[in-house]
């Protein structure tokens, strides 16, 4: 069978693991890659942006697939939606197959619009059983963690246990993403060392499918540090890469595994890497063992400076008094540090943002980011919002519908001109001293402020500034600035061809 993968936004890891297995098991793949150029998590100019649904559709088309498969994020739904519909017009009979954290949450949403099946959760296994199945021309009633439509009703198959051998999984397939872009793994090579997170923050993707999979195994999965040892060495040999980007979302919560893994890594591989983590999960020891490593930047997530609302209402463990612990232990290291907060959380009031900015004047990072508050189906933060009026029974369907588009680094579904204004000073703040940015705050001088976003700005002049006057040569999460370039040229230029 031919199963041609469709895609926008950037590599998708998931993709790359269900390639190798459909691969293992004699079938082709292709990968049709659509960027939206315009519209993505990187830059959303309206103005410029252009609707490729047809295209890509067109594009999938030419391969003459025998399936087509999406793995799909809430903000590319929509697209996945429409490129779908345009498929089934011209081939009624085509399979297709959705993927992926939005329609693992919202399966309905899937099979409302021109899909045919959804696979929920881990794919490795159900993929290529539900593949097998079509060819034969069977249903899938037996292939566990499927949802299909049979006779006008919806078909939910029972969830199959969660992958509990990470290091059984082949490593993913590269050469799709590589072939469409070679700055996708010639930049920064992503890896993932495991599956779940230990945390169980409300406003996460992670908090969902711990609830979709309860009962099914252990949800926080570790591959051993030889499996990811062994993953990178072959990758190096074969596509040379500069950085590595460590995509789990919370690197450091095992210190024993990274005892093990800092001396192998330093030893095999020697080349910089980004991982985020988490404050609780942080100490002098940890430090030290990244930095050995060869670590060149580390995301630390705050997100809010409430303890209360860390704890009762985004269920995230730890204190202020630990995140200040956690700044200490980076400072003096070579690591390019990052954190993030959140703005427009449920409960978080101006005051709440206005001691945000000016705990970030007087504890430093190398970049303080805000995020915006977006709302995912199924996490436990939705529900908080509506008991608290924040969201109405229509903006939950239409989170759960995919219907918006609304990544949480351009306004999510959190943004105001006065938080606008602050998440600027905030930015600014980097390049001012703390009695001016006290000054702004007890002022209410912020308010002059644009509501237009300061942060690439500041990002990049932050990132060169730390980058050769600080000695923090390699402070990129995955992308350089360079490599930005080289993507927008490259598929600037085939547009136009």
């Amino acid at each position: 069978m031919k199963i041609v993968f469709v895609h926008t936004g950037m590599e998708s890891l998931g993709i790359g693991y269900l390639s190798s297995v459909l691969k293992r098991k004699g079938h082709r793949v292709e990968l049709v890659y659509a960027p939206s150029l315009f519209r993505s998590f990187r830059f959303d100019l309206p103005f410029l942006h252009v609707d490729n649904a047809e295209r890509a559709a067109q594009a999938a088309l030419r391969r003459e697939p025998d399936v087509v498969c999406f793995s799909v994020e809430s903000d590319h739904f929509s697209w996945a939606c429409r490129v779908a519909s345009r498929l089934k017009d011209k081939r009624a009979d085509l399979p297709i197959v959705f993927g992926g954290i939005h329609p693992t949450c919202a399966p309905e949403a899937a099979l409302a619009a021109a899909v045919d099946y959804v696979c929920v959760g881990e794919g490795e296994q159900a993929l290529p059983e539900l593949v097998e199945r079509i060819a034969a021309g069977r249903t899938p009633e037996d292939v566990d963690n499927i949802v299909y439509r049979r006779d006008g009703r919806i078909v939910r198959n029972p969830l199959r246990p969660l992958i509990a051998d990470l290091d059984g999984v082949p490593f993913p397939d590269k050469s799709l993403f590589f072939d469409a872009f070679p700055g996708f793994v010639k930049g920064a090579y992503s890896i993932v060392t495991g599956r779940g997170c230990p945390h169980n923050c409300a406003y996460c993707h992670n908090n969902a499918l711990r609830r979709i999979f309860q009962g099914r195994g252990r949800y926080f999965r570790r591959r051993s540090v030889a499996n990811v040892i062994a993953e990178l060495k072959s990758a190096k040999a074969r596509y040379a890469f500069e950085r590595v980007s460590f995509c789990d979302d919370t690197f450091t919560s095992d210190p024993a595994w990274l005892r093990e893994f800092a001396p192998a890594y330093r030893q095999e591989i020697a080349l910089p890497f980004y991982c985020a983590v988490h404050p609780s999960c942080i100490d002098q020891e940890r430090v030290r063992l990244l930095e050995e490593a060869g670590c060149g930047a580390a995301n630390l997530g705050i997100q809010t400076l409430n303890e209360t609302l860390r704890r009762d209402g985004l269920s995230r463990t730890g204190s202020n008094q630990e995140i200040i612990d956690a700044l200490r232990a980076f400072r003096g290291s070579r690591i390019f540090v990052f954190t993030n907060f959140i703005f427009g959380l449920p409960g978080q009031d101006l005051r709440e943002l206005e001691a945000i900015v000016e705990f970030c004047a007087l504890h430093g990072a190398d970049f303080h980011d805000v995020n915006w508050l977006r709302y995912y189906p199924g996490t436990a933060i939705v529900e908080l919002a509506r008991q608290d009026g924040l969201l109405s029974e229509d903006m939950i369907r239409r989170i759960n519908g995919g219907n918006e588009f609304k990544p949480y680094a351009h306004g999510g579904h959190s943004f105001s001109s006065q938080r606008a204004q602050l998440r600027n000073l905030l930015f600014l703040s980097h390049f001012m001293p703390g009695w001016l940015v006290r000054l702004f705050l007890r002022s209410r001088l912020y308010r002059l402020l644009p509501g237009l976003s300061l942060r690439s700005p500041a990002v990049v002049l932050r990132l060169l500034v730390k980058k050769h006057a600080a000695g923090k040569r390699h402070p990129y999460p995955n992308f350089s600035i360079s490599d930005t370039f080289h993507y927008y040229l490259h598929f600037l230029g085939k547009a136009s061809a």
